[in-house]
């Protein structure tokens, strides 16, 4: 995990610079976001520094994650974080949300079907969602020339598919190819954009509205 983290450690500010444009660009608000998944908020903490005007929440399953993502938040006045399962999220948070990011979040998930109808039912109606997943083909012959891909998928073999498996569940990992045809299957999601940020693929993005 702490490899992973300092592949990512240069982008993480020019990511969140993207990804806030993206946010400015498709939301007609931006008071609540929260960042599913958000890991230790190696992402979430520069995205709050440049939201001023919202309120930022990181969510993850990892008490450990949490509890670092805590430490590093520092003086970030906006933002805050707690510990989640994306399966059982607070009834509370019912459409409370203007903003939604997943970050490497989708491709990782036991039971996407399951998660993903609790991450919308937390979305306000006309609120965005930002899913950002590598763009990979499983099939190493698609991704012949694309040294992304293939650093992608090595990755995924210790980290994404391992994750993905447990308790029984889907095994997707990185090269899972049919993600866009699953997101245009949830009832009131629509895809407005895709864009690679800072041109990667690395960095796939899916926006979407709940319609």
């Amino acid at each position: 995990m702490n490899y992973v983290r300092s592949l990512r450690t240069l982008y993480n500010v020019p990511i969140a610079k993207e990804l806030c444009a993206q946010i400015y660009a498709h939301s007609e608000k931006c008071t609540n976001v929260l960042d599913m998944g958000c890991g230790t908020g190696d992402l979430t903490i520069p995205l709050a520094q440049q939201l001023t005007s919202s309120v930022v929440h990181g969510c993850d399953i990892s008490v450990k994650a949490i509890e670092e993502a805590n430490k590093a938040s520092g003086q970030v006045g906006n933002l805050d974080f707690s510990k989640q399962n994306i399966n059982e999220l607070p009834k509370s948070w019912a459409g409370k949300f203007d903003v939604i990011l997943m970050f490497d979040v989708l491709h990782d998930l036991q039971d996407p079907e399951i998660a993903m109808k609790q991450v919308m039912s937390v979305l306000k109606k006309n609120g965005t969602i930002i899913i950002v997943d590598p763009k990979v083909s499983r099939d190493p012959l698609n991704n012949v020339g694309n040294i992304q891909a293939a650093h992608a998928l090595t990755l995924s073999t210790w980290w994404c598919v391992p994750s993905s498996s447990c308790n029984c569940g889907s095994g997707n990992g990185v090269g899972w190819e049919n993600k866009e045809a699953f997101l245009l299957r949830i009832p009131g999601l629509e895809i407005k954009s895709r864009v690679c940020l800072i041109n990667s693929d690395y960095n796939y993005a899916y926006i979407c509205k709940k319609k």
